[in-house]
């Protein structure tokens, strides 16, 4: 970030970048910025939330506190970033992140030899599960991958519940290449665990 002078419109975006749900940005406030939490009403938007955060401390103490929240992801999204900040975020950035997996002329295979194209769904939602330690992580990649069935959830959801609507909005298939395109040592590994 040294390179890039720190501004409001550059901090709102690597807020937006690295907090892409509403749900994400309110648990970093209360993990960061507690006073700023307790200051929100019900009634206001991300958009006036985030405009209180900007009154209320530095913009170099909400950037050391995304880096301290989510590190790697910081700093991919700080080199990564080749606009300008005032022109905010690359529309529909997710797609980037989740573009198909050329495909090959074998798929690949775990180590029973079943092809990836045919895992079912209980083997999705295990890889779900060993990918994702928490509910928060999964709903912000479930965000990101399938907006139509992030909207379906609600508060009082589980995680079994959430899994289901992702899997009635999308294929075990591209589920997979997604998870395995954001998260490729991880499935490596849960493939070779396959029996």
């Amino acid at each position: 970030m040294a390179d890039t002078p720190l501004n409001s419109a550059r901090v709102r975006y690597l807020l937006g970048e690295l907090l892409r749900t509403s749900p994400a940005f309110e648990a970093f406030l209360q993990d960061f910025f507690a006073t700023v939490a307790r200051n929100k009403t019900s009634s206001m938007s991300r958009t006036d939330l985030e405009n209180l955060l900007f009154s209320s401390v530095s913009l170099e103490e909400i950037a050391a506190a995304l880096e301290a929240a989510e590190p790697e992801r910081y700093r991919n999204a700080v080199d990564g970033t080749s606009r300008d900040a005032s022109q905010g975020p690359e529309p529909l950035r997710a797609t980037k992140l989740f573009a198909p997996v050329p495909v090959t002329s074998s798929p690949p295979r775990a180590k029973s030899g079943i092809a990836v194209t045919e895992l079912n769904r209980p083997q999705i939602r295990a890889l779900l599960t060993a990918i994702f330690c928490t509910e928060r992580a999964m709903s912000e990649f479930i965000a990101a991958f399938c907006p139509l069935a992030y909207r379906e959830f609600s508060s009082s959801m589980g995680r079994t519940q959430r899994e289901t609507i992702l899997l009635q909005h999308a294929t075990t298939e591209d589920i997979f290449m997604a998870l395995r395109e954001r998260f490729p040592a991880q499935v490596q590994a849960f493939l070779l665990r396959l029996p």
